[in-house]
């Protein structure tokens, strides 16, 4: 679960490095996860001490700058109003509509791959993916074209992710599968970080999504015993 701070780091990122001095648009293209849960305060009682979260209702109604915009979301899109004026800012929403009727089924209402089309279509483009997003990385290390254009993929290094993961992804930068920005909070500031002069090959997205469930129920069965 990403939190607002990792947009604006994100954009702090994109105004403060020379490597995106040229940028003219950014669009911020919502997913199923962004904006699902939100954390609560803690009420600081004795049996309430750690900070709880909650199902949003974000993704079961249209985009609405004033009344229905994920907390992510709507701390990118201030960051580049503040930090970015000049760039033109696309809003893409997902949601789930309800069926009208029973039997019939629910309407998903996406932009997420006509983004990523147009990503793929433009060598000018820079594609930026939460490190966290293990499933979106992996399609990220399985493309030609995307090693290809390596410069301009950036897998964001968060605090939301856990060790392994971090590791993960930092094990396949060394590996020069893509570029990198850190935002976590252990830095001042984010780092910025051009994808190594070395030339990766494409990995079978399979193995790696088995490698990982093999890994997921090995870990399981430890803890059980």
């Amino acid at each position: 679960m990403l939190t607002p701070d990792y947009a604006s780091k994100v954009v702090q990122a994109l105004s403060e490095n020379s490597v995106f001095d040229a940028i003219k648009n950014v669009s911020i293209v919502n997913s199923p996860r962004t904006g699902q849960w939100e954390v609560l305060s803690a009420t600081n009682t004795f049996f309430d001490t750690e900070p709880r979260v909650q199902k949003t209702i974000y993704h079961s109604q249209a985009l609405d700058l004033d009344n229905n915009i994920d907390p992510i979301t709507d701390a990118a899109q201030k960051a580049i109003k503040a930090r970015l004026p000049d760039v033109a800012l696309d809003i893409g929403h997902f949601w789930r509509q309800e069926p009208k009727n029973a039997g019939e089924a629910a309407v998903y209402h996406s932009n997420y791959q006509e983004k990523i089309n147009a990503f793929l279509g433009n060598p000018q483009a820079i594609l930026f993916i939460p490190g966290e997003s293990v499933t979106e990385v992996s399609k990220i290390i399985a493309s030609q074209y995307c090693l290809d254009h390596k410069d301009s993929v950036f897998v964001l290094l968060t605090d939301t992710m856990t060790p392994a993961i971090v590791d993960w992804v930092q094990d396949l930068y060394h590996q020069g599968y893509f570029s990198v920005i850190d935002v976590r909070s252990i830095h001042d500031k984010p780092i910025v970080m051009m994808a190594r002069d070395v030339n990766p090959v494409p990995v079978d997205i399979l193995s790696v999504v088995k490698e990982h469930l093999g890994q997921t129920a090995e870990r399981m069965t430890m803890i059980a015993r």
